[in-house]
């Protein structure tokens, strides 16, 4: 339907002539000869040449279909013929009774010669093309005397429904607007009148198409299709067949969505896929070129397989239903992942229609698989015509020709989507008096009429209505779509216009049509579900607000409406998914192809609430498979117990997506969860939901009593293929071990501390391996000083005394160095049953290897890891018998099979298990003795645990605190059996009442406990770990290693309160008595440790290459003073200060230096921070005695690493005289170890003076003097570039 006379191609023969034999007429043939001197002649006299060929044939024909009436004898003539058989093309539509029966058989023979036929062999229809009327007429009458003839007609003209009165002629101004459109893309409509957003339901689609976001395209909205795509926006499994003018095959528009015949090679002349129609690659024209035009008719035209269209119509008709959307040109289709079959059915000359090409196309389009139909024509009529008596018998031959063609679509379930015209008729009055309005007027379950609302949602002045014959509208005025982009205008905006007409209005149903199907075949149904979506686009169409349309739903379109009803009908509820990160990866610390597995004990209802079963076993399903990547089979255990199968989804667009679950399971015992929320199985196994946007979803499967393989599958909104889950595993976490912040970045040796029990063999399962946590109690701890044993030498490590010892259960822990990782890496693991996790995540698991009789060899998927971290590795293991176990852990640079594996040694160290000595020889830790005490005030209420590294404590304190600290005092001791007011005299004096705090007290000890046994006091505030393992939970012990084998080894032992009171004694007990402390069973690592051109552990510069004096930043208390600590976060000082005091730069000293703020301060109690790093000046690994010199009115604290190497020892007032501190240290040589040096000063004069010096000892092997921490020693963390900024610039 348009509205504009159609400019045609010069060479109607373009196209070719596309006949071939009767019977066979979509063969294609040519011939070629060398021009003639007559040839010559009648190429240049090509009309004469025309006439007189004319008058041969017929002359011809004469001579022929008279003798035929003599020999054969002439049927009887009816007196009704010109009624029942009106002039037009020459061409019969008939159909007999006996399917099998041929017309040509009827037929006299020596006519046949000038008949060609076409059978449709679905609906039983016989097209019988005739070289002249008299031919026609001949064969007619035979026809007609036929007993088992049940339909003769003549092949009768359908309309394009062009709206009569509307001028469509797009005038200058609408062309530079459109031109300016399409220049200014991105440029949107600001609202309508009133100011509102034109588009409010947008939400969370995004389009790019220029026409749409200038507000071109308002009909878009005006159905509520940008409803529907928050759901789907089709998928190319739905095919739109589009029976018109054939379309521009070539625009950049409509490309991407034109149908291919896959089973069709192109241009090869061969008809491939035995369809009887030569290389249909896009579809067919059934009109194709035409040589002449005579009395009103284009004749002798001959079917192509080229459906390019030569006018506007159909490429606009087109791009209503599926123009590419978001490719940021133009503008969007109502459906724009659908495919669409192009169907070319008008003439060459006129563009008119004619019904056998209709039924013919109807055939075709059943025959290669579409879905939908969409049909922008009608019966020709006048405009405003009224039928005022009973139609011409003809009429009802017309209207039982598309009856026949259309049943066959019905039976296989097809959506006929046909225009109601743009006449202003009421067709309900037609059908009443028998005038045929085809195919509207078709009674038939799978077609639907459509007719036209105007921009304001009122009846279209043009629109064919009727209350029980029309069924829903849409709009079809002012409609933006594509034009033939070869049109001779040479204009860009000749791609794109306006058009009016119930055939602008019916692509548009169509597209609703085609995304209504998604959704219904998104639970794994069939696309041929005609009756289903007819029902669904007229329940959910609107009634606009003026009131009801005149026709049978009185209502327009609504696609978000009919998208969500279309789920509902599914009794499956479209839920709705944000994703929970974006992005082209998910930034988490291990990300690899895989699905966690997880065992539980089956309790109760699992699948609507949270699993209360304990867990049995964890695993690893990897992607080394990736054929059958989620195909799950296998299962450890069954009866009694539930799997659930974890892992991330890339989902690549928003819409809808369906996860197939193909199993023998029933669905009663499956759950699937997209981010922790249930969504719903259907009976087939299916479930639907709809994404809100692309990103990374949380996928959940959980299976009850595991038996049957399970395979799951996934259709993408813009595909219609299920296919295997591509899911990535991840861990973002800590992993499973508490440590205190040092041990976080700062590795301490290459021994891995391992804890395990000697079990008996028939223990040694995988439900016994995956409990091997820090929450199990073990009989054992140890360390393992290299991953790197073969078979019989875990027996001898774990067990050296011990040979009866068969079986193992443990694990052991260390880090990975950061490192850059450009190609990811791959884990090997050589053990007899064991699981290897990293950060908690199992990344390899050899569950199976437990029993066997020698070691198995794994390796994990490819880990992509992050350069800025460092990686928790774990083994789990458990093995019997132990005599042929080993343990071997190596790893890869890449994730090729050809990378070589290196031990895992060289990345890989220990944290929990530290030998003071060797760590300091190795530069990765110097040491003090005591116990290291952190407090922390929460202004934000008290976590339950410590989980939050990153934020400094409030204080810090180190016990015990002896006045001259001696490295290996032995005189110097206490008892763990103090409050918080205890060990910051002062602190009661400015706390509020009912103020609570959070205290970590840790460090590291030798073997175990003397009495084998600790208490812990309040218990119900506290936590234990040693080892890495706890071993009290807040209620009971869960128990202490009775066997340490740890040789040169100390552990780290750690307690935690939160929520105690300031006056409340903290109480380790061991035994009777409380734990001892003191300077020399206790040892705390000095870390944070750089080389001597800046650079950590794993690589990453912690200090400035070159010294540069010193730098620090003053502030003042704003919330009392603690008077004997002066080490506490000052972050908080800044943050209670608008602006502290000026930076303070010195290039030429070090820790001996001077600073004046002016007589404004003086008394001020102030504190000056000096952070950066220390540098041992010897070639060995020494104990250090350290002197600070305090002025009057001044003190000195001082924390290497994280650890408080000196605690203020005095109480300070203005008048405190001059005093000397002492302490001791062992440091590694050449590093630079992090320091902060903080001076406290209530003195009389305005000046703060801090002064450190490093004594000469005996030991010294350089014969250094006592040499103050000058330039050398000394280098600061922040540049003299921050003199003028704020303090932590």
């Amino acid at each position: 339907m348009t509205k504009e006379p159609i400019a045609y191609d010069s060479n109607p023969l373009a196209d070719g002539d596309g006949k071939g034999t009767p019977d066979s007429p979509h063969a294609t043939s040519s011939a070629t000869s060398t021009p003639s001197r007559f040839g010559t002649w009648v190429n240049n006299n090509k009309l004469l040449t025309v006439i007189i060929a004319l008058f041969i044939a017929g002359a011809i024909v004469t001579a022929i279909v008279v003798p035929v009436c003599v020999i054969h004898g002439c049927p009887a003539h009816s007196s009704s013929d010109q009624d029942d058989f009106p002039p037009g093309l020459a061409t019969l539509i008939v159909s007999f009774n006996i399917r099998e029966k041929n017309a040509l058989d009827v037929i006299p023979a020596i006519l046949h010669q000038y008949i060609s036929r076409v059978l449709l062999e679905a609906s039983n229809l016989q097209i019988l093309d005739f070289d002249t009327e008299e031919v026609l007429q001949e064969a007619r009458k035979y026809l007609a005397a036929d007993i088992d003839i049940s339909l003769l007609t003549r092949d009768f003209p359908m309309s394009r429904l062009v709206p009569r009165d509307a001028n469509t002629t797009l005038s200058p101004a609408q062309l530079e607007a459109i031109q300016n459109v399409i220049n200014n893309v991105g440029i949107t409509n600001q609202g309508d009148a009133d100011g509102a957003p034109t588009r409010r339901r947008l939400n969370a689609v995004t389009v790019n198409d220029p026409l749409y976001t200038a507000g071109n395209q308002y009909y878009i909205d005006r159905i509520n299709a940008t409803g529907a795509w928050k759901y789907t926006t089709g998928v190319p499994t739905v095919i739109v067949a589009v029976i018109d003018s054939g379309a521009d095959m070539n625009h950049p528009d409509l490309k991407g969505n034109m149908w291919v015949n896959s089973k069709e090679i192109p241009g090869n002349g061969i008809d491939d896929d035995g369809n009887g129609y030569i290389d249909d690659v896009n579809g067919w024209d059934f009109n194709g070129g035409c040589i002449m035009y005579r009395n009103g008719y284009c004749v002798a035209c001959g079917p192509t397989n080229n459906p390019q269209c030569v006018d506007a119509h159909g490429t606009h008709v087109a791009g209503l239903v599926a123009a590419i959307q978001n490719n940021g040109i133009g503008m969007t289709g109502v459906a724009p992942n659908v495919k669409v079959i192009v169907l070319r059915v008008s003439d060459c000359m006129s563009g008119s229609i004619s019904a056998s090409k209709v039924v013919e196309a109807y055939e075709y389009a059943a025959k290669m698989g579409a879905h939908i139909i969409s049909c922008s024509f009608g019966t020709d009529y006048t405009w405003g015509f009224s039928a005022e008596g009973p139609a011409p018998s003809y009429h009802r031959q017309w209207y039982a020709t598309y009856e026949q063609a259309l049943k066959p679509l019905a039976e296989k379930n097809i959506l006929v989507v046909a225009a109601a015209g743009n006449e202003n008729i009421d067709l309900d009055r037609l059908k009443k008096w028998g005038w045929a309005y085809l195919p509207c007027l078709v009674d038939s379950p799978n077609l639907i009429c459509i007719g036209a609302t105007d921009q304001y949602e009122n009846r279209a002045y043009f629109s064919n209505y009727g209350a029980t014959t029309v069924h829903l509208a849409a709009p079809g005025s002012q409609i933006y779509s594509l034009l033939w982009q070869n049109n001779p205008n040479p204009a860009l905006a000749s791609t794109y216009g306006i058009k009016d007409g119930t055939s602008m209005s019916t692509p548009i149903v169509s597209g609703v049509a085609a995304l209504t199907l998604a959704v219904l075949s998104s639970n794994g149904g069939s696309n041929y579900k005609a009756t289903q979506a007819k029902d669904i686009l007229l329940a959910s169409a609107d009634v606009p607000a003026q009131g009801r349309l005149p026709f049978l739903t009185g209502s327009r379109v609504n696609a978000g409406r009919a998208v969500y009803e279309a789920g509902r009908s599914l009794n499956v509820a479209l839920k709705n998914f944000a994703p929970e990160f974006t992005g082209s990866r998910l930034d988490h610390a291990v990300t690899f192809k895989g699905f966690k597995e997880t065992y539980y004990k089956a309790v109760g209802n699992q699948f609507s609430q949270d699993i209360s079963g304990g867990v049995v076993a964890q695993s690893v399903r990897d992607g080394l498979a990736p054929t059958l990547f989620s195909a799950f089979s296998g299962f450890q255990y069954s009866t009694g117990y539930l799997v659930s199968f974890e892992a991330y989804l890339q989902l690549p667009v928003q819409g809808l997506y369906s996860l197939k679950l193909a199993t023998a399971v029933p669905t009663n015992t499956l759950g699937l969860y997209i981010g922790g929320k249930p969504v719903p199985i259907g009976s087939n196994q299916i479930a639907t939901f709809n994404a809100q946007g692309a990103g990374w979803f949380k996928l959940e499967l959980r299976v009850a009593y595991p038996s049957a393989r399970l395979d799951l599958t996934m259709r993408a909104p813009n595909s219609g293929i299920y296919q295997y889950v591509d899911a990535v595993q991840t861990s973002s976490g800590p992993g499973e071990f508490k440590v205190s912040p040092h041990s976080i970045g700062s590795p301490l040796n290459s021994a891995w501390h391992v804890h395990y029990s000697k079990v008996d063999i028939s223990a040694a399962t995988p439900q016994a391996m995956t409990s091997a946590t820090p929450d199990m109690q073990y009989q054992h701890t140890g360390v393992f000083e290299s991953m790197r044993m073969i078979a019989g030498e875990m027996k001898r490590v774990m067990f050296p005394n011990d040979p009866s010892a068969a079986a193992v259960i443990g694990y052991t822990s260390g880090i990975l160095k950061k490192k850059e990782w450009p190609h990811g890496t791959r884990l090997q693991v050589v053990c007899k049953g064991c699981q290897v996790l990293l950060n908690g995540l199992v990344v390899i698991d050899v569950s199976e290897g437990i029993t066997s009789s020698l070691s198995i060899a794994k390796t994990s998927s490819c880990l992509n890891l992050r350069s800025t971290d460092n990686y928790e590795l774990t083994v789990r293991f458990a093995s019997a018998p132990l005599n042929a176990a080993a343990l071997y852990l190596s790893y890869s640079e890449g994730c090729s099979d050809s990378d070589y594996m290196f031990p895992i040694q060289t990345i890989a160290l220990g944290r929990i298990a530290w030998s003071p000595e060797d760590g300091a020889k190795q530069s990765r830790a110097g040491y003090v003795g005591g116990l290291q005490c952190d407090v922390y005030r929460f202004s934000n209420g008290l976590p339950t645990y410590f989980n939050d590294y990153s934020k400094p404590p409030s204080w810090k304190v180190r016990l015990p605190n002896c006045p001259a600290d001696d490295l290996n005092a032995p005189g110097c001791s206490g008892t763990w059996n103090f409050a918080i007011k205890d060990i910051l005299p002062g602190l009661q004096a400015q706390t509020a009442a009912g103020t609570t705090f959070g205290v970590r007290c840790w460090s590291y000890i030798a073997n175990k406990f003397a009495s084998g046994t600790i208490d812990i006091s309040p218990a119900d505030k506290a936590e234990a770990y040693l080892g890495g393992i706890q071993v009290f939970d807040g209620k009971v012990l869960k128990g202490i290693p009775s066997v340490a084998n740890m040789g040169k080894y100390l552990q780290q032992f750690s307690v935690e309160w939160v929520d105690v009171p300031i006056t409340t004694n903290l109480v380790v007990m061991d035994g009777a008595t409380p734990l001892r402390l003191d300077l020399t069973s206790m040892r705390l690592p000095i870390a944070r440790i750089a080389d001597v051109h800046g650079y950590d552990i794993n690589g990453l510069r912690i200090a400035p290459p070159e010294p540069v004096g010193t730098v620090s930043t003053t502030v003042l208390s704003v919330r009392g003073d603690v008077p004997r600590l002066v080490n506490f976060d000052l972050q908080q000082e800044y943050d209670n200060q608008r602006k502290p005091l000026p930076t303070a730069v010195s290039a030429q000293y070090g820790l001996e230096t001077e600073y004046s703020y002016g007589s404004m301060f003086a008394r001020t109690l102030r504190y000056t921070d000096f952070e950066g790093f220390f540098f041992p000046p010897n070639y060995s690994p020494q104990t250090y005695t350290m002197k600070v010199d305090n002025v009057m009115g001044a003190t000195t604290s001082v924390t290497m690493g994280d650890v408080t190497v000196l605690n203020s020892n005095r109480v300070l007032n203005r008048l405190s005289p001059p005093s000397t501190d002492l302490f001791q240290v062992h440091l590694p040589t050449f590093c630079n170890i992090y320091t902060r040096v903080i001076v406290k000063s209530q003195r009389d004069s305005e000046t703060t003076i801090v002064k450190i010096t490093t004594l000469r000892t005996p030991s010294d092997q350089m014969s250094i003097p006592d040499t103050v921490w000058n330039t050398w020693q000394w280098a600061p963390t922040r540049a003299a570039s921050c003199a003028n900024g704020l303090a932590r610039c």
